[in-house]
């Protein structure tokens, strides 16, 4: 992984809790021929392909995912107080 990587990764994970936020942060990762439906309970869903490693993060403010390798298709729910932000 790229320096830049690692310090995007890093902010991701430490900014919020450095703004004193509620935070949930996992990982999701598909294999070959897998296919896996991740939801969130503010009702937005995520189709993640196969070969596929994706990284959520949310906060009470933001809602955060990075896709690092693979595919996904996002089915976002409107929260314009708590946007949803890709990397």
């Amino acid at each position: 992984m790229g320096a830049a990587a690692v310090v995007v990764l890093l902010l991701i994970v430490f900014m919020p809790a450095m703004h004193n936020n509620t935070y949930s942060s996992t990982s999701h990762t598909t294999y070959r021929a897998q296919i896996k439906d991740i939801s969130s309970s503010g009702g937005s869903l995520v189709t993640l392909g196969a070969k596929s490693y994706l990284l959520v993060s949310f906060t009470n403010q933001q809602r955060w995912v990075y896709l690092k390798s693979g595919a996904a298709f996002f089915s976002v729910a409107n929260n314009f107080e708590c946007p949803f932000l890709r990397w």
